[in-house]
């Protein structure tokens, strides 16, 4: 590059005249410009200004001044007493205000950090997003934070501080004041169609979770903006899980039992069971019988089982069982027998193992003549009886008769019921 020094650029100056210091443009590297000053080179940088302490660029409007680029030791200022605008494709995107709000798509921003975004698109107008490099150590990754603060006394100060507060406006199709997701899904912004929501958590696959729920003093509100519980529902719940109490849901056949001030306890109840029997006793031959059951009901046949011949109860369920029956004997003599009435025996037995537990249900009555014209004693008796059966216990009810003279007939028959009270 071919150098010319001042006191030969004055003595052109000279030499043509003095039109040349004051030309209306000047050219370096160029003999074209087409500004005031128009450098063209080939070389990265372009221009290099240089001062010894706080060198700056300052810029005029017919004596009124605009702002400056100043170059500090620890920073660089775009300063001006003016907004600041940047328009990258000539569209104003940001605009920085002289009282500190920036606004991005608006040029007029209300608050500190003002966004408005209104194409017709799904869009967010912020979106945050926080990750980590890192597989061996936790970090806390949040993808937006707010601290609002009133005026940083202890409780009981002045203000309003709220750290994240969204508002859906009503004015749509579907409204969502607070929303938040979980898993790795961008949650969809028409997700939400035809409902509004003051709080909306969407828990991904395989259904979303929507909550509706107001936040105070420590208590959760669903349907309820004053809460006045950990948790206060105004309105039917839903439940499709285990209901759990001090983290125990009970077992099969417990309900939920209030104990007064105290925490509510599972208990045992026998309106929840579904072990309730009934069998009819078809009439029964013979001085020593036992007794077959015919079936009218029976609610659970695992825990209650006729075994084919149907003279026993099979029962494989342990617990307090009620049972309840009626017992019927009849005897038919030729002639009046002679010494005695006829006696009637009826017993309930309860075999555990190898081990027979009697329960005499009608013990040695005198029968009642009911007939004379060929004798015939009767005897009925209603009974009831409630026991603690263990699992695998058979029962069976036998009949006995007591006869003072060869009979012509014996005949027992009747019914007999039952139901588990409490396991």
């Amino acid at each position: 590059m071919k150098k010319i020094t001042l006191p030969l650029l004055l003595t052109a100056a000279s030499f043509f005249g003095t039109n040349l210091l004051y030309a209306q443009s000047v050219g370096i590297g160029t003999t074209s410009p087409y500004a005031p000053l128009h450098v063209k080179t080939n070389s990265f940088e372009v221009l290099r200004l240089e001062g010894s302490t706080i060198p700056s660029l300052s810029m005029y409007d017919n004596g009124t001044y605009r702002g400056s680029l100043i170059a500090r030791a620890a920073d660089f200022e775009l300063y001006s007493p003016l907004p600041i605008m940047m328009a990258p494709g000539s569209t104003t995107t940001a605009t920085f205000l002289p009282n500190g709000h920036v606004g991005i798509g608006t040029t007029t921003p209300s608050e500190r950090l003002h966004v408005i975004h209104t194409a017709d698109v799904n869009k967010n107008a912020i979106y945050g997003y926080a990750s980590q490099a890192s597989g061996s150590t936790d970090y806390q990754n949040t993808g937006v934070t707010g601290f609002g603060q009133g005026n940083g006394l202890a409780p009981g100060g002045y203000g309003y501080g709220f750290g994240v507060k969204g508002i859906g406006s009503l004015n749509s199709f579907g409204a969502v004041g607070v929303y938040a997701g979980l898993g790795t899904t961008v949650p969809q912004n028409n997700s939400i169609g035809g409902r509004f929501y003051s709080l909306y958590a969407d828990a991904g696959i395989p259904a979303a979770n929507h909550y509706a729920a107001a936040f105070l003093n420590g208590n959760v509100g669903i349907g309820n903006s004053t809460p006045q519980y950990m948790l206060d529902v105004a309105g039917d719940i839903n439940l499709t899980g285990a209901f759990k109490v001090a983290g125990i849901s009970g077992v099969a056949g417990q309900v939920l039992a209030s104990n007064g001030g105290g925490a509510p306890a599972w208990q045992n109840t026998a309106l929840s069971n579904d072990t309730r029997f009934s069998f009819t006793i078809p009439s029964q031959p013979g001085n020593s019988a036992y007794m077959t059951f015919t079936t009218n009901y029976n609610t659970n046949t695992t825990n209650i089982v006729v075994p084919a011949g149907g003279s026993q109860i099979n029962i494989n369920k342990t617990g307090l069982y009620h049972f309840e029956g009626l017992a019927v004997g009849t005897v038919n003599f030729s002639s009046f027998p002679s010494g005695y009435t006829p006696y009637f025996d009826y017993t309930l037995t309860v075999s555990v193992g190898f081990t027979p537990y009697y329960y005499s249900i009608v013990n040695n009555i005198p029968m009642h003549l009911i007939q004379t014209a060929i004798p015939g004693y009767h005897h009925s008796e209603r009974f009831t009886i409630d026991l603690f059966i263990t699992a695998g216990s058979i029962l069976s009810l036998s009949s006995y008769y007591y006869s003072p003279g060869p009979a012509t007939s014996f005949a027992t028959q009747g019914w007999f019921t039952g139901y588990l009270i409490s396991d």
